[in-house]
Formats: C-alpha cells, structure tokens, sequence
C-alpha cells in the first residue's frame, strides 16, 4: 500500500474528515520513517509542535482503529489493518 491510499483510507474511512495540511505533512514524513526533528528541519515548524500535532494524530486514528498507533509503529499497524480488511473483503 503506497503513501496516497494510507492518506485516503485515513481521511474517508478511519477520521470521516480531511487532515490539515501539518498533520498530512507529519503522516507523509512518518511514513517515510523521519523523526520529528527531521521535519522540523524541513519545514518552518518546530520540534515540538510537530510533535504535538503528530501526538494527537496517532490519538485520533488509534481511536479509530482500536489499538494504540504511534510514529514507529505506523507501519506495522497499518499492515495488519490493511490484512484483516483484505480478509474482510474476500470472504
């Protein structure tokens, strides 16, 4: 599953809402594995705003997906959710 589909699936399944643009910004950089100082780094944000924002994210779509999502964990959640609705799908 690419970047665009997690983004889509985020926004019309999981939140039912559009992501601002900071939080797309830190789920895309997530994605790609960066640490938050990294992002800071690439933006005109501070560390600890993206952090804060990238916090409350994690809280909104583990919520929604009924475990606990964090920014190193984002992958691996996001592929046993991707397998189960698979499995969802073919049965």
């Amino acid at each position: 599953m690419n970047f665009e589909e997690v983004l889509e699936t985020i926004e019309k399944v999981l939140l039912s809402r559009k992501l601002t643009p900071i939080e797309r910004f830190i789920l895309h950089q997530s994605w790609l594995g960066k640490a938050y100082t990294q992002m800071a780094e690439e933006s005109s944000y501070c560390s600890a705003y993206i952090k804060s924002i990238g916090s409350k994210l994690w809280q909104d779509i583990s919520q929604a997906l009924g475990e606990k999502v964090t920014k190193k964990n984002l992958h691996l959640i996001w592929n046993d959710y991707h397998k189960k609705q698979q499995k969802l799908r073919g049965s």
